[in-house]
């Protein structure tokens, strides 16, 4: 990141949810909702940089993890036995794997418990703006931690507006779990969005669109003086 950070017109959403909780759908409907404005988008998700490391030196993206990170990482994957000489495939996501990303996000953590925050502040700083930015995160301590180094960070970043939302559904896939599952609703959260199944018709059908619709207004368009424009309904 540079001297000066480029914060000032964003807002950045922690957001969780169990596996399959409709994390990614629901980042899209918030594009789609978005672009009304002509307000950018880009969903992070702080286990980034931990797949980058699992993958081999020529698949991770040098973009995404620099190779002036990538070797301290690596050996710290090597440093836990059942992942040394171990590389993932960037595709499959079994509970071998999601344990292995939990536990070295955890190990990273233990050696430089700032790095992954800074990493998330760097792609936030690269972000266009206006934009908002939403990061994937899971345990309680971690979203604690991430706003708590916002704040020493606060010289740098102005001070981050937004919050914590949590995806709520009654699809998660109970086949997949790993540490970092276990304590999703650890946390009070600032949002939190309806994504169950309309029983009586057994669909979705707009239930996640209007979920987005209600979380712009509610966000952004409000402190905008753009309520306006929120004319339509669905």
């Amino acid at each position: 990141m540079g001297q000066n950070g480029d914060f000032s017109n964003k807002k950045v959403f922690l957001v969780n949810g169990k596996p399959r909780a409709g994390k990614d759908t629901f980042g899209i409907a918030v594009k789609r909702e978005l672009g009304v404005y002509s307000i950018n988008f880009r969903h992070l998700s702080s286990i980034t940089p931990i797949k980058q490391t699992l993958l081999s030196e020529e698949k991770h993206d040098r973009v995404l993890l620099p190779d002036s990170v990538y070797p301290w990482l690596r050996s710290i994957k090597d440093s836990i036995p059942d992942l040394v000489g171990r590389d993932w495939d960037g595709e499959t996501k079994d509970n071998f794997w999601r344990w292995a990303m939990s536990e070295l996000k955890h190990k990273i953590v233990e050696r430089d418990s700032d790095f992954l925050y800074l990493w998330i502040l760097r792609m936030i700083n690269e972000t266009p703006d206006p934009a908002v930015v939403f990061v994937d995160a899971r345990e309680p301590w971690f979203i604690n931690g991430f706003w708590g180094y916002e704040k020493k960070m606060a010289g740098f970043t102005g001070g981050l507006q937004g919050g914590n939302v949590l995806v709520l559904s009654d699809s998660y896939d109970h086949s997949i779990a790993n540490p970092s599952d276990d304590a999703v609703f650890d946390l009070e959260y600032d949002w939190y969005v309806d994504n169950y199944r309309d029983l009586r018709h057994g669909f979705r059908a707009h239930q996640i669109q209007n979920e987005a619709f209600l979380f712009i207004h509610s966000e952004l368009v409000k402190a905008r003086d753009m309520s306006s424009k929120l004319e339509r309904r669905f």
